[in-house]
C-alpha cells in the first residue's frame, strides 16, 4: 500500500491514510491480506502501536486511517 498525510474533517484532526495502490486494486489475495492487517492493528492496545481510526472504502479501493505519528 501507500501511506498519506490526510485530515479527518468529521473530528478535525490529521491521519495516516494507508491505501491499496490503484495498481494492486483487482488482486484479491492483497486485498484480503490489507483486510486482515487492519483487523490484526485494530485488535492491539499499546502505547507503542499506533491505533486504528477506520477501515473502509472510498471509489472502490480499501483505506485504513491510523494515529499519525511525527
Amino acid at each position: 500500500g501507500v501511506v498519506y498525510r490526510a485530515r479527518q474533517p468529521a473530528l478535525n484532526r490529521f491521519v495516516a491514510l494507508k491505501m491499496v495502490r490503484r495498481a494492486d486494486l483487482e488482486n484479491d489475495e492483497l486485498r484480503a491480506r490489507f483486510r486482515a492487517e487492519a483487523e490484526g492493528v485494530a485488535s492491539l492496545h499499546h502505547p507503542h502501536i499506533v491505533q486504528v481510526y477506520d477501515y473502509g472504502e472510498h471509489e472502490g479501493a480499501p483505506y485504513l486511517a491510523l494515529e499519525l505519528v511525527a
